[in-house]
């Protein structure tokens, strides 16, 4: 499959309730150093979530473009200093919205 680039100056899926573990808070010295990241994944950029796939397998990449068109789980990955965050937005209900997105370290999941 190819990797498509989803990255837009707008919102592209509704974060729901957005929550931060306390691994997370641990990384930066102000949580507001997380809302970059925030912006990022909720404007498609996936940060280092993988692109490449075996033979006949989706990319993280190319799942997260997939869920914002059937509604699923939109995982993303970035590096803050010598850490890794998660930010995690959960599947879509029944009537599209997403309840709550998490940001969290590997550790935290």
């Amino acid at each position: 499959m190819q990797t498509t680039t989803t990255t837009t100056a707008r919102p592209l899926f509704g974060l729901g309730q957005t929550v931060a573990t306390p691994g997370a808070l641990d990384l930066v010295s102000d949580p507001a150093e997380l809302v970059p990241f925030l912006a990022r994944h909720h404007r498609g950029d996936w940060g280092d979530t993988y692109r490449d796939a075996d033979p006949g397998e989706m990319s993280d990449w190319e799942l997260n473009d997939f869920a914002l068109l059937d509604g699923s789980r939109i995982f993303s990955v970035y590096r803050i200093g010598e850490g890794k965050i998660w930010i995690i937005t959960d599947a879509a209900d029944e009537d599209g919205r997403r309840a709550s997105t998490c940001i969290m370290t590997p550790e935290d999941y």
